[in-house]
C-alpha cells in the first residue's frame, strides 16, 4: 500500500526543482557566455529536403558515371538513354526543390528571416514596455 504524500514531502520536491532549475539557469548562462566568447559554435541541422535534394544529385552522379563507364568499356552507345532521363530527372528535382524552397523562406509575401526580425523587435518591446 502506497502511502499518503506528506507535507514535507511537497516541500522536498519544490527544494529539489528550485536546484535543478537553478542548474539549468546556470548551464544556460555559460553557454550562452561561451557563444558570445566563441568558443561554442551552435549548429543548425541541414533540412531535410536538402538532405535530399544532395541525395538525388549524387545519385543522378553516380548514373552518369556508371553509363559513361559501361559506354567506354563496350564502344556502345546505348546507355546515353540513362544519361538523358538522369538529366530530365534532376532539372525536375532542382526545380521542384527551389520551389519549395522560395515558398518555405517567406512568410506573407517577405523573406523569413526579416519576419522573424520584426517578431524579436516586437516581442524586445513588448518587453520593455512590461518590465
Amino acid at each position: 500500500m502506497k502511502r499518503k504524500p506528506t507535507a514535507r514531502d511537497y516541500e522536498r520536491r519544490l527544494r529539489q526543482l528550485a536546484r535543478e532549475e537553478e542548474t539549468l539557469d546556470l548551464k544556460k548562462q555559460v553557454e550562452d557566455r561561451e557563444k558570445a566568447l566563441g568558443l561554442r559554435r551552435s549548429f543548425k541541422k541541414p533540412a531535410w529536403a536538402k538532405i535530399m535534394m544532395a541525395a538525388m544529385v549524387l545519385i543522378c552522379l553516380e548514373i552518369i558515371i556508371y553509363a559513361e563507364v559501361v559506354m567506354w568499356k563496350h564502344y556502345d552507345l546505348s546507355a546515353l538513354y540513362a544519361l538523358v532521363g538522369v538529366a530530365a530527372s534532376l532539372s525536375l528535382a532542382i526545380w521542384a526543390y527551389c520551389e519549395k524552397s522560395k515558398a518555405e523562406n517567406t512568410k506573407g509575401g517577405i523573406v523569413y528571416e526579416k519576419a522573424m526580425q520584426e517578431n524579436d523587435n516586437e516581442n524586445l518591446d513588448g518587453e520593455d514596455a512590461a518590465g
